[in-house]
């Protein structure tokens, strides 16, 4: 009894015009796609409480119109609604999960390296140093190519970083 092939297998090396060589290997844990949104959305609810409770946490100053731990109380309020808000459509939207496709993954990793060292570096290095070294690492790995747009970010973070918090604020910069 001969074997026919198959049309729809193809040996390797002997792949059909318009189709791929192989396929992507793809990560599947069985999980419906709205848990992987319910946990993102819960970490960033508990960073969001802690920003609160640090800033409320922090002395008050009677020299200044806003304290010192004004901006992070607000900022950590905000990510906790809009954690919540984003919850709430996770669950409503559970029918409708997609698969997600990564297609940079080193830019992925690259910003998440970047996004987590740079608070030490600040302490080390000061802001501004690591600030010029970090934003157009980071804009890099958004995709931006442009030195351009590398310049008018750098120069947008470090005066804004000056006005806000330096001469609005009141509150220098490490």
């Amino acid at each position: 009894m001969s074997r026919k092939a198959r049309p729809d297998v193809t040996e390797p090396g002997r792949e059909r015009p318009g189709q791929p060589a192989s396929a992507p290997f793809v990560a599947r844990l069985g999980v419906p796609a709205n848990v992987y949104d319910l946990i993102i959305f819960a970490g960033l609810a508990v960073v969001g409480v802690a920003f609160v409770v640090g800033g409320l946490g922090l002395e008050d100053d009677p020299r200044r119109t806003i304290d010192p731990g004004t901006v992070p109380a607000i900022a950590g309020g905000l990510l906790v609604v809009l954690s919540g808000i984003g919850a709430v459509q996770a669950i409503r939207n559970r029918g409708c999960a997609s698969d997600m496709e990564v297609a940079r993954p080193f830019q992925v990793f690259l910003a998440m390296a970047l996004v987590l060292t740079f608070p030490p570096a600040i302490d080390f290095f000061g802001y501004y140093t690591t600030a010029i070294v970090w934003v157009p690492a980071f804009i890099w790995a958004a995709g931006a190519r442009n030195w351009a747009s590398y310049l008018v970010a750098l120069v947008l973070v470090l005066a804004l970083a000056r006005f806000v918090f330096e001469m609005l604020l009141g509150t220098p910069l490490p």
